[in-house]
């Protein structure tokens, strides 16, 4: 009995497209997210499409059968365990598929978790560090003078935060 379920495959660095069109053409259900992005050059400045899971797509297929899916130039493996490709949850892709379709403004985000240590990468604040408070329609981090001991909570835009490196502790002398 086959089932055909969702499983993410890793594909090539900026292979996703080709690979998309190609298990597409062959009758496989394929999901590509993207996201518009604006790209600056030295001579102009112009919108494009981006993936929003760089090197990952969506595909549909029996985890039996799925050497067909294996074998498309570009694509590299199926993201799997040491049982077998990984399906991903019917409602994510649905999710995924709603938004692109919706026309929602997407964009991506580091995963982070609350309470996580994250530097902010870009816009006015950039170079700072402080913890993710909350994660709602913007994210809230908390930035922390320590000489002052104080800190200050920001709103600031998902894709301008990173997750920190931790440094080892300097010694005071």
């Amino acid at each position: 009995m086959s089932e055909l379920r969702w499983y993410a495959a890793y594909t090539r660095p900026r292979h996703e497209g080709a690979v998309a069109t190609s298990l597409d053409r062959r009758g496989y259900g394929v999901l590509f997210p993207r996201y518009r992005m604006v790209r600056k050059w030295s001579d102009r400045v112009k919108q494009v499409d981006a993936p929003l899971f760089p090197s990952y797509i969506f595909v549909q297929c029996d985890a039996g059968k799925r050497l067909p899916v294996l074998q498309t130039p570009g694509l590299i493996y199926l993201v799997s365990n040491d049982n077998g490709p990984l399906p991903v949850p019917e409602v994510e892709v649905e999710n995924l598929r709603r938004a692109m379709f919706g026309q929602a403004r997407m964009e991506p985000t580091p995963f982070l978790n609350t309470g996580d240590r994250v530097c902010i990468c870009r816009g006015p604040l950039a170079g700072l560090q402080g913890i993710l408070l909350a994660q709602r329609s913007g994210l809230r981090v908390v930035i922390s003078v320590q000489m002052l001991a104080r800190s200050v909570a920001v709103e600031i835009e998902g894709a301008w935060l990173e997750k920190a490196v931790l440094l080892p502790a300097v010694e005071r002398q």
